[in-house]
């Protein structure tokens, strides 16, 4: 099943492994760290890493983040 993203929905998986490509530019992997960071999945929860994640998700290829965001717009407000 694909969600409006575009990439199938699946539970993520936090690792060493998911945080390398995410630092190295991979949008997917930005976006599913957003989600781990927003679900606390692996990790603390934190919105703020969360917004991070999912608005570098967004810049190169894809709008996943920014969906992201303003599906949970309570919860995941861009730091001041």
């Amino acid at each position: 099943m694909f969600a409006v993203s575009g990439w199938a929905e699946e539970k993520t998986i936090y690792s060493l492994e998911l945080v390398k490509n995410a630092e190295s530019g991979d949008a997917k992997a930005q976006f599913d760290l957003g989600a781990c960071y927003f679900k606390g999945d692996g990790v603390t929860q934190d919105y703020k890493e969360a917004v991070k994640w999912y608005t570098k998700s967004a810049a190169p290829e894809s709008h996943a983040g920014l969906w992201a965001m303003a599906d949970n717009s309570q919860k995941c407000r861009s730091p001041d």
